[in-house]
């Protein structure tokens, strides 16, 4: 009787190590597999501009213990459902360009990432929402123009480097994107219509002028105006400028 009590506890001792080792074998060698679903979300205050925006062209990376892989979310969607190994917590992010973005740009960049652990014979469904990481800002020196002849430049702090901005027939600049800062001033200069250079009219900090510009996904319209004081009875004094700004809608 012993005898076959121990040969029983023998047997199912096997049963459970085979059982055991059964499990750890799929998690080890099964795959998994993941369905992408990629959008960029709505500009904060803003209409969406989604439509100006093909997230085909978006670079999804794939990141897990010893992989990597890289390809077009256009790839993506044509492949229906992407194989990878399971039992591994993998990051996914998608971005909109293979290069960080420059502190001024004329091109939006969107971001997005997620973390997920993919599971033997499972499909997991992986949506990345991008966003802008700029905050977008454009300039109206419209109501100047029949004053002076103006320029527009941009910086980050008052010794950072000036960065140009166009200024178009119109007098307004098309949208630039620029790296979000608490600390980013206008620097508006200018001449007569004679040609009489008058250096730097003024400096607005934006964030003493309301504007947040330390928020990424966002687009801001900022005029330039002149204040209650007008402008000086000397031309070689600085006239003020005050900044109106609104939301791009």
């Amino acid at each position: 009787m012993k005898t076959l009590y121990r040969n029983w506890v023998v047997l199912l001792s096997c049963l459970l190590g085979m059982v055991a080792c059964s499990e750890e074998e799929v998690t080890l060698t099964k795959t998994g597999q993941v369905k992408f679903d990629l959008n960029v979300q709505d500009i904060e205050s803003i209409i969406t501009r989604s439509d100006d925006i093909n997230v085909d062209d978006f670079i999804v990376t794939i990141k897990g213990d010893n992989y990597q892989k890289e390809k077009s979310y256009a790839e993506l969607k044509g492949e229906g459902t992407l194989e990878l190994p399971a039992g591994i917590a993998y990051t996914f992010e998608a971005v909109s360009s293979a290069t960080d973005p420059d502190f001024i740009s004329q091109t939006p960049f969107y971001k997005g990432s997620k973390e997920e652990t993919i599971l033997g014979g499972e499909i997991v469904a992986v949506n990345l929402a991008c966003a802008m990481t700029q905050v977008g800002l454009s300039i109206d020196l419209s109501a100047l123009s029949s004053l002076f002849n103006l320029a527009v430049s941009i910086r980050k702090g008052s010794t950072g480097t000036l960065y140009p901005m166009t200024v178009k027939v119109n007098q307004k600049t098309e949208i630039y994107y620029v790296e979000p800062s608490d600390d980013l001033q206008l620097v508006i200069a200018g001449k007569t219509s004679e040609g009489y250079e008058l250096g730097t009219l003024g400096i607005k900090s934006l964030a003493a002028e309301g504007v947040d510009s330390s928020a990424a996904n966002t687009l801001w319209s900022l005029k330039i105006t002149i204040d209650n004081s007008g402008v000086r009875s000397s031309i070689s004094e600085r006239i003020g400028l005050k900044i109106e700004s609104s939301s791009i809608n």
